[in-house]
């Protein structure tokens, strides 16, 4: 009898709870008079590129990108909503895909752009980003609302299209022979001979139309003779002319930069050279750091992408990479005099051409008497010497603003 009742107690009590769940107040709907939106992103954007046909006639096409791979910013105390990386110029912003999340589970509205109508958000219905538009988030209690402005920002020109522009050629600039410049404290300086004594001139980076007379800038310089190599068997390959020395930031280690020299050999000494000489060296800037040695980058039979020995060539660091020109080439060097730039992404391992880069067109300098500098803005001068042209030019995405990303 005992073993029948304690399972009937079990299933008395087993009700007793059910029943006490059922008459909870658990289930009851909780409404939220605070609200706000908690995250924004697009979807599949529609892009349409322009380009020119093997004809050369204009032509459109369409391609497609995950419009989730830029990241919304969202600032709750001004209440605004927009992506700091721009979206590929081309795009379609006039019919996107978003999707939109809430807190307490506030209901999104979009505001039209042309009235005061309000849209119920849909994550299946496009919206037109391509003006700022209002979008409002409801409590759930419908005691109020929160107004955001969203603002989707596209580029307006491609991000790796170098455009060049031609700036008022200069007499002085002209007369100059053994030509080097440099960028310091908003001035580019060009310092060279002018066949009797030497002479510097400078220009404002916002101006390059106006130059005048100045001091010699201070520049930075390496002597060869304390440079401490790996294997003394190369110290015939050090360079001893056309020399340019490039520092490379590393962009793991802030203290890390490695150092580039770039030059040429002596022509009466080694006239059948073809290629400049490059060295490398880990520079460490922490306290108690050691000094490195250099290396000699050999020119190895199996690289096809050696620096031509080109007659006062000079190197540069642009954006992350490196670029060199030249005038004619040296010894047996035969490369026609500035027929390209040459640029290295791998520390002056390998010097490549780049369709982004080219000659501007109309330029004229003598086979070795030209300048070449990047200002704080990252544009590239050229000056030539003999027909004193002076060109000025950039990467467009080296000049697009960096905004704040974190919040």
């Amino acid at each position: 009898m005992r073993r029948i009742f304690i399972p009937f107690v079990l299933l008395l009590a087993a009700l007793f709870v059910f029943a006490s769940c059922l008459n909870s107040d658990d289930n009851d709907v909780v409404y939220y008079d605070d609200t706000a939106i908690t995250s924004f992103s697009l979807g599949t954007m529609n892009r349409y590129v322009h380009t020119k046909s093997s004809t050369g006639a204009d032509s459109v096409y369409k391609t497609t990108y995950s419009g989730s791979n830029y990241a919304f910013y969202i600032d709750q105390l001004t209440c605004e909503i927009y992506n700091v990386d721009s979206l590929p110029k081309g795009t379609d912003a006039a019919h996107v895909i978003t999707t939109i999340s809430t807190k307490n589970g506030g209901t999104a509205v979009w505001k039209s752009a042309i009235s005061d109508t309000l849209v119920t958000y849909s994550s299946s219905d496009s919206v037109n980003l391509s003006v700022q538009r209002e979008l409002r988030v409801y409590a759930n209690d419908g005691s109020g609302f929160r107004t955001y402005k969203v603002r989707v920002n596209v580029h307006q020109e491609e991000a790796d299209v170098f455009n060049w522009s031609s700036l008022p050629a200069n007499a002085q600039l002209a007369a100059m022979s053994n030509m080097r410049a440099t960028c310091q404290n908003g001035k580019v300086y060009v310092y060279g001979n002018n066949g009797e004594e030497s002479v510097c001139y400078s220009t404002s980076v916002g101006d390059g139309k106006n130059w005048s007379s100045d001091d010699m800038p201070v520049v930075e310089t390496i002597q060869t003779s304390a440079m401490t190599l790996s294997d003394d068997k190369y110290a015939p390959y050090l360079p001893v002319q056309d020399m340019s020395m490039v520092r490379l930031p590393k962009p793991t280690n802030p203290d890390v930069n490695q150092l580039v020299l770039v030059g040429n050999r002596s022509v009466e000494q080694y006239p059948d050279d073809k290629y400049a000489v490059v060295w490398g060296c880990v520079e460490e800037t922490a306290a108690g750091a050691q000094s490195q040695q250099w290396i000699y980058y050999t020119w190895a039979t199996d690289n096809p992408y050696l620096l031509p020995r080109l007659q006062n060539l000079q190197v540069v660091k642009y954006g992350d990479q490196m670029l060199a020109l030249g005038g004619k080439g040296m010894g047996a060097c035969t490369v026609t005099a500035f027929k390209q730039l040459y640029a290295s992404r791998d520390g002056g391992i390998t010097w490549k051409t780049d369709a982004r880069f080219q000659i501007p067109d109309g330029f004229s300098a003598t086979n070795s008497t030209f300048a070449m500098t990047v200002d704080e803005n990252q544009y590239l001068w050229i000056i030539c010497g003999g027909s004193g042209q002076v060109w000025r030019g950039r990467l467009s995405q080296l000049g697009w603003q960096t905004q704040q990303k974190v919040f």
